[in-house]
């Protein structure tokens, strides 16, 4: 019923927005919170800025708010936060489109800017050293793609370490998005140095014929 559309009724939107914040506080249940935060993320383009603005903030609270403290004593909460994302974003464009105007808006217009950027940047970090035992890296790596459409300043020179290697090594499954996150990255920042483009070159031009036709261009 929260997750149901008020129509015009902004009042009703905006308290089922502040209700489920709270369900996904203080719920167990895996599938409601997910509910709620998919509701929230949704808000965030919703034509009423004052509706917009409200689900902006509280999903800040929830996802990107207190990660750097929380992390450092609770490692389990960053990666629960990270699944609840990776479940809330996947497989839907429109969802996507809206993670990626999330993050944008979040790392350039608000009021913690500077809170949030670092908090953002913790949960990167967490989830190229989670990416390392992920079973599903496919869809990690699309969800730091996201994060990089929104604000590839967010990584560091490190992080591209990491993508090479994954880019050398060929695994097929994951091959594709490490390249577009690399692409990404280097597309919007000045932070691989000539050596390791060209280092990454050479290893795609051993790799291109393993690759798939609709592949190429990427």
């Amino acid at each position: 019923m929260l997750c149901h559309d008020f129509g015009s009724s902004v009042r009703l939107q905006k308290r089922s927005l502040r209700i489920l914040h709270d369900v996904y506080r203080s719920s167990e249940d895996w599938e409601s919170r997910i509910s709620a935060a998919l509701r929230l993320l949704l808000g965030v383009k919703d034509s009423d800025q004052g509706i917009a603005m409200m689900a902006r903030e509280l999903l800040e609270g929830v996802w990107l708010e207190d990660t750097v403290e929380a992390a450092t004593a609770r490692r389990d909460e960053t990666k629960d936060t990270l699944a609840t994302v990776k479940a809330t974003v996947q497989q839907y464009s429109n969802r996507e489109l809206a993670f990626v105007h999330f993050v944008r808006q979040a790392t350039s217009e608000s009021l913690q800017g500077f809170l949030i950027l670092q908090n953002c940047q913790y949960l990167i970090a967490a989830a190229f050293e989670f990416l390392i035992d992920d079973n599903d890296q496919i869809v990690m790596l699309r969800c730091l793609s996201l994060f990089a459409e929104a604000n590839a300043s967010l990584f560091v020179r490190e992080q591209l370490d990491i993508l090479e290697s994954m880019v050398c090594e060929f695994r097929e499954k994951p091959f594709m998005n490490a390249i577009t996150l690399f692409r990404l990255i280097i597309q919007r920042t000045q932070r691989a140095e000539r050596s390791l483009l060209l280092r990454v070159q050479k290893s795609l031009r051993k790799s291109v014929f393993k690759v798939r036709a609709s592949d190429i261009d990427e």
